[in-house]
């Protein structure tokens, strides 16, 4: 599991998501964006020293969180 600590709230914080568009939306969830200002979340792909997709990282207001990704068994 991937866990990112997060200095801004003190805790950790623990997301996973299936694809790139439902990482954004629990980015935009979890960052409170406004409606407004929905295209400054950036998601950029996380890799292994592999080349494989692991998750997303993903940034808002200088603020930053790590998604896991949920692999289909």
């Amino acid at each position: 599991l991937w866990i990112h600590y997060s200095t801004d709230l003190r805790k950790y914080i623990m997301m996973k998501a299936k694809d790139l568009y439902e990482a954004k939306c629990k980015a935009i969830e979890y960052f409170k964006v406004p409606k407004s200002k929905k295209n400054l979340v950036a998601v950029e792909p996380g890799y292994e020293d592999d080349g494989i997709c692991v998750g997303w990282f993903a940034f808002y207001n200088q603020k930053k969180v790590a998604i896991m990704r949920e692999y289909l068994v």
